[in-house]
């Protein structure tokens, strides 16, 4: 079996939300990489076959919101609300940007 590659939408707001995302990546066994975007509230995991997704949803959902969960494209897990999610995001972004 191949290495399974998830891209996750989580919620962060700062760097402390990135931390708490990173240490419980770092402690999960079957992590082989992680890419976090703050900006962006996205990660990328590439991870052992053996580590499926409900996996990591439930380990950093003790701690951050996963809304929305996807493997080549193919959506795995979506939280209920992640357009209402998405939609107060997507402002967030464009205030921030007016702001600059």
């Amino acid at each position: 079996m191949s290495d399974h590659t998830y891209e996750l939408e989580v919620q962060m707001s700062c760097s402390g939300c990135s931390d708490a995302v990173t240490k419980i990546l770092d402690k999960m066994d079957g992590v082989k990489s992680k890419t976090i975007d703050l900006e962006e509230e996205q990660v990328k995991i590439v991870t052992e076959p053996s580590l499926n997704h409900e996996s990591i949803r439930d380990e950093l959902n003790t701690s951050k919101t996963v809304w929305l969960i996807k493997e080549n494209g193919k959506e795995l897990y979506k939280k209920d609300g992640y357009g209402e999610w998405k939609k107060k995001q997507e402002k967030r972004r464009e205030k921030k940007k007016r702001s600059v």
